[in-house]
């Protein structure tokens, strides 16, 4: 969900984790390789209001 492939958006990334979670999905596997820790960062905003949830 980082510019390694091509451009990205990082509104529809956070919407996109946040519609998998909502709909079940209870792992969200990243690597540093991919935007050096940018993923990382982009789940940890995307997950920041529903970490007790999590």
């Amino acid at each position: 969900m980082n510019e390694f492939y091509e451009a990205s958006d990082e509104t529809e990334a956070l919407a996109t984790i946040d519609l998998a979670l909502d709909r079940g999905v209870t792992l969200l596997d990243t690597a540093d390789m991919y935007g050096v820790g940018a993923n990382e960062e982009l789940v940890g905003r995307a997950i920041r209001h529903r970490r007790i949830e999590i």
